[in-house]
């Protein structure tokens, strides 16, 4: 009989582990660093992204730039975002001619710069990306600023992941002096 309580005090903890595993909370940070004693803000920003295929992708990546592109509209900057074609001959070129016809003052680069994740249906189960991201004046031709992220993923959602993203980027935009 001394085996039934031993049994289920592994049940439990098996079921215990089990949950923990299960609940991994999403987790944002985000480094980086700006042009020393920078006077530039951003005003009009263009935000290159590498293309995506599947127009309705449930991509965690492709919603990042589009809730980044959000949030600075939402901080009064007029921003749009540009997929940079792969096969492009000339190299940048789409860009430079979409910031151009914008007005844009800076260009925002933003790349995953390596991913593990599972994926099934619109949620995110388990892994970890790193993004990099850059800030480019294009009057002076100069970069003003770095970043990388790092994302911990728990179970969460595509739009959550990239509401998370989105806002630690900007978070430290504006700490660096750039909002």
């Amino acid at each position: 009989m001394q085996a039934r309580p031993a049994i289920r005090r592994h049940l439990i903890l098996c079921a215990a582990v089990f949950l923990g595993a299960c609940a991994r909370p999403l987790r944002v940070m985000t480094f980086s660093r700006g042009e020393p004693d920078t006077t530039s803000k951003l005003k009009r920003v263009v935000i290159a992204s590498p293309q995506i295929k599947k127009e309705n992708s449930p991509s965690p990546f492709k919603s990042t730039w589009v809730a980044l592109s959000e949030q600075l509209q939402a901080q009064g900057i007029p921003s749009i975002v540009v997929e940079q074609d792969p096969l492009e001959l000339e190299r940048g070129q789409a860009i430079r001619n979409r910031a151009s016809a914008f007005g844009a003052t800076h260009l925002l680069s933003l790349s995953v710069a390596s991913s593990s994740i599972t994926v099934r249906g619109n949620t995110t189960q388990e892994g970890a990306t790193m993004w990099e991201a850059s800030v480019l004046e294009l009057d002076r031709k100069k970069t003003v600023w770095r970043g990388i992220t790092h994302v911990y993923y728990g179970h969460s959602n595509n739009t959550e992941q990239a509401e998370r993203v989105s806002i630690s980027i900007i978070s430290k935009l504006r700490g660096d002096g750039l909002l």
